[in-house]
């Protein structure tokens, strides 16, 4: 018994339940001032682009139905007091990256979602805007965010935000002084690759299932359990090791509990669980 016990110690299940709503594009840790917007000028138009993978890796799936809010990660540094006026356009799109410092996104492909005062934080955290209309995600395309900042003023030091090196020029800014810009005709900008970790919030066409949670485990399995969060009645569940790109996919799941066997001991894992609505 005591082996069994000490061998149950050395099993490491870590289980990452994703939000069924809000997907989250990039996690890293670099930090930049341009993107989505540059405070220390007078004006600034930013576009960048997010990956349909990156929204898969992140958690979206079919079941999602329009966007609705946008956050982004302030690092707590400057202020935004003269930069809280914000209008955000988004589109589906087919490009991959800018492909050079005048390849803006033309403005008829993209729909006007936000458009007003936006409230920060008061110390680092998501900067959430809930958007004045939804917007339709295609599911098929990559994701063109472009914010402007039309208000007069700026501020030192420039707010920050938490960034990632994507490797690949996914982003296009501008900012100057004295004269606005204007999405319908913006001028040359700088490319980059440093784009800012965003939050992604979705509405659902499928409600998300409740209180996830681990029941059991031993050396080679666990056992997981949840309750309804609304009126589905069957459920799909994955799981992967750490590290690992694909998931193992359970499919129509009626009780709401499930063992998943033949894990490996001392390995970390993720488990995501997915309400599946049929609509007739």
């Amino acid at each position: 018994m005591k082996k069994r016990l000490i061998f149950f110690l050395m099993v490491v299940l870590c289980f990452g339940f994703l939000n069924a709503q809000t997907v989250q594009t990039t996690n890293g840790t670099l930090t930049q001032g341009y993107i989505p917007m540059y405070v220390l000028y007078e004006y600034s138009y930013t576009q960048h682009i997010v990956l349909k993978s990156e929204l898969e890796n992140g958690g979206w799936n079919n079941t999602f139905d329009s966007i609705t809010k946008l956050r982004w990660h302030w690092d707590g540094v400057g202020n935004f007091n003269t930069a809280n006026i914000w209008e955000i356009y988004l589109g589906n799109s087919s490009k991959t990256a800018f492909s050079s410092t005048t390849d803006w996104v033309a403005l008829a492909d993209l729909t006007e979602v936000f458009n007003g005062e936006v409230t920060f934080p008061t110390s680092s955290g998501w900067i959430e805007i809930e958007l004045d209309q939804p917007f339709a995600y295609d599911g098929v395309s990559n994701l063109v965010i472009a914010v402007n900042e039309a208000v007069p003023g700026w501020g030192s030091p420039s707010p920050k935000f938490t960034s990632t090196n994507v490797g690949a020029s996914r982003g296009l800014y501008k900012f100057q002084d004295n004269t606005p810009l204007y999405p319908a005709t913006p001028p040359v900008g700088v490319v980059t690759a440093v784009l800012p970790n965003l939050q992604v919030y979705f509405q659902e066409s499928c409600p998300s299932p409740n209180n996830i949670h681990l029941v059991s485990v031993t050396s080679a399995s666990a056992t997981i359990a949840w309750d309804l969060g609304d009126e589905e009645t069957s459920w799909n569940l994955e799981y992967r090791m750490v590290g690992d790109e694909n998931w193992t996919l359970v499919s129509g799941l009626v009780d709401m509990t499930y063992e998943i066997a033949n894990l490996t001991p001392n390995t970390q894992y993720q488990v995501r669980l997915q309400s599946d609505c049929i609509t007739e």
